[in-house]
């Protein structure tokens, strides 16, 4: 397992940044693992050799409407407090399916599904003139996830991962793609990743996805190292 003493750093450029982001409640779910397993993160995961990495916990759930989840997630690049992110790591509950979900794709269409709230995906964004005109059909992280898949399944034993080009086109993929989107041309460029967890919520179950999240931010950080 990854070190998680907590670390004393001054400088920016002496750690890795990372922001993690979780989601609310949502349909009739009144509950979401994500942010229970965002909330148990450690504050810095030290690693033999190589800068350790600081965690930033979003304090603010991620809601399934796409204003505010496009401002929630655009606000982590933002640099709150001139500290630069290097990477962004958003968690969401995928109560389908067991197991852990790395996300390897967002699509730019396709989101057919109304928020909470009752509007729709803002078409306009890739519209002519928008904010997202220029965006291929599809953005990815820019991560060897096989590779990262490999060295989180090694140090957590028994965990269900699978690497995914298919993050449901819902709010989770919503978010993947306004973060890749807001990198696409700054030099964080494919620093953006999204995690899918089961809805188990037992006390094992909470602990398990933060051994797991916690070796796939040090995965992705090595990975960064390469």
């Amino acid at each position: 397992m990854a070190d998680t003493t907590t670390t004393t750093t001054t400088n920016n450029d002496d750690f890795i940044h990372v922001v993690v982001t979780g989601g609310g409640p949502y349909l009739e779910w009144d509950f979401n693992t994500s942010a229970m397993i965002r909330d148990t993160l450690p504050a810095a995961i030290t690693r033999p050799g190589a800068k350790p990495i600081k965690i930033t916990k979003h304090p603010d759930n991620v809601q399934c409407n796409y204003g505010p989840c496009r401002q929630l997630i655009e606000g982590v690049w933002n640099h709150p407090n001139n500290k630069k992110v290097d990477l962004a790591v958003h968690i969401g509950m995928n109560p389908p399916f067991p197991g852990f979900y790395l996300e390897t794709r967002a699509r730019r269409d396709g989101f057919a599904a109304l928020g909470h709230d009752g509007l729709p995906f803002p078409e306009e964004l890739a519209a002519p003139g928008g904010q997202w005109a220029d965006l291929p059909a599809e953005l990815r992280p820019g991560f060897d996830m096989l590779r990262v898949r490999d060295e989180v399944a090694a140090r957590v034993p028994g965990a269900q991962i699978t690497v995914s080009d298919d993050a449901g086109l819902y709010f989770c993929e919503f978010q993947l793609l306004t973060s890749l989107a807001a990198v696409r041309d700054r030099p964080e460029r494919g620093h953006a990743v999204f995690l899918h967890v089961p809805e188990d919520k037992s006390e094992k179950d909470i602990s398990l996805g933060r051994d797991v999240a916690v070796e796939f931010i040090t995965a992705l950080a090595n990975d960064m190292g390469r």
